[in-house]
């Protein structure tokens, strides 16, 4: 952008000088400096409209805009989990779980990974009851073959490099 600048400048002093010049002596270069300076403003600012009409549209990644944080992968629909949270799932890469957000900030709050003998589950579906009698909602996915793998939900746990199910924890 600075050359487009740069080289404005030099056209506009050049069309200055040309038409300085041109009254002062009446010669004819000058009027053609002032005519090719003139030429050249016009071009460059052809260049510089294309140049920030260029640059407002980006190529850059999703995440390095200010966008909704779901643009960046496939989410599931919100499940209410309890009064004070709703949360969505993705699909890990390795297909052998989920990653659980928060779905009014979109800060992951912990991991739903299943043993490894179960199969992968395709068809997400998602049941939130208090399955262990606890009384705070717990997570259960259902499988293809219509069998329940339970996660219990603590609130009070934080997902992180130390402790990747986050707020969650396989009921057995």
């Amino acid at each position: 952008m600075g050359i487009y600048i740069a080289l404005g400048i030099i056209a506009i002093v050049a069309i200055i000088i040309g038409i300085v010049l041109s009254k002062a002596k009446e010669n004819q270069l000058w009027y053609i400096l002032s005519i090719i300076g003139t030429a050249v403003l016009t071009v460059m600012i052809v260049f510089s409209i294309n140049f920030a009409i260029t640059s407002n549209s980006s190529v850059a990644s999703p995440a390095l805009e200010n966008t909704g944080w779901r643009e960046q992968k496939s989410y599931s629909r919100d499940y209410q989990l309890n009064d004070d949270m709703s949360i969505c799932v993705s699909e890990l890469e390795d297909s052998t779980g989920y990653a659980v957000y928060d779905t009014y900030n979109g800060e992951r709050i912990g991991t739903l990974s299943w043993p490894s003998d179960q199969i992968s589950v395709s068809n997400l579906e998602l049941k939130i009851v208090d399955a262990d009698g606890d009384g705070n909602n717990d997570v259960g996915v259902v499988t293809q073959n219509s069998d329940i793998i339970w996660f219990k939900f603590s609130p009070d746990k934080q997902y992180n490099k130390d402790n990747p199910n986050g707020c969650f924890e396989l009921i057995k």
